[in-house]
């Protein structure tokens, strides 16, 4: 969670307002932009609405088609929770679908974060154990594992 936390200039929480395949000429790939709309900036703690794009390699566009294991896949209208980078134009998740959060809602619970890493074989580093995230928490678990990792790096 730390490496996550670091290396995202964004940690959101929101809602998949739009999908949309296109390809791109001069890097003669497919790339699906995904339109976030943001509720909560888990970094911050602030609820102020804003939208983001989000771009991944893959898609399917006028017969088309590039595919990459471990992409996140975002659903249409899916609440869900994203560690991204941006250059500005786009968000990129932190570690493909390791920087994505579904967000499970039921009656009288409290919000669970579901994580698939289905298809990816992470790298074993020889003599170093590395924790990782959780694949499953509650969304108040990931605020104060959030916080925490912030509140130490300004510490350092």
């Amino acid at each position: 969670m730390p490496e996550l936390v670091h290396e995202a200039h964004d940690v959101v929480r929101g809602y998949v307002v739009s999908v949309q395949a296109v390809y791109d000429p001069q890097r003669k790939h497919v790339y699906t932009h995904t339109t976030v709309e943001v509720v909560e900036d888990m970094r911050t703690g602030l609820m102020k609405p804003r939208t983001i794009v989000i771009r991944q390699l893959g898609g399917k566009v006028d017969g088309i088609e590039t595919t990459l294991t471990g992409n996140a896949p975002l659903g249409l209208g899916e609440e869900v929770v994203v560690f991204a980078r941006t250059d500005g134009a786009f968000h990129y998740l932190i570690g493909m679908a390791q920087g994505k959060y579904s967000v499970l809602r039921s009656k009288g619970n409290v919000p669970q974060l579901q994580r698939s890493l289905h298809g990816i074989h992470g790298v074993k580093r020889s003599g170093i154990a590395i924790p990782q995230a959780p694949n499953s928490l509650s969304l108040g678990e990931l605020r104060t594992q959030v916080m925490a990792t912030l509140k130490k790096e300004v510490r350092q």
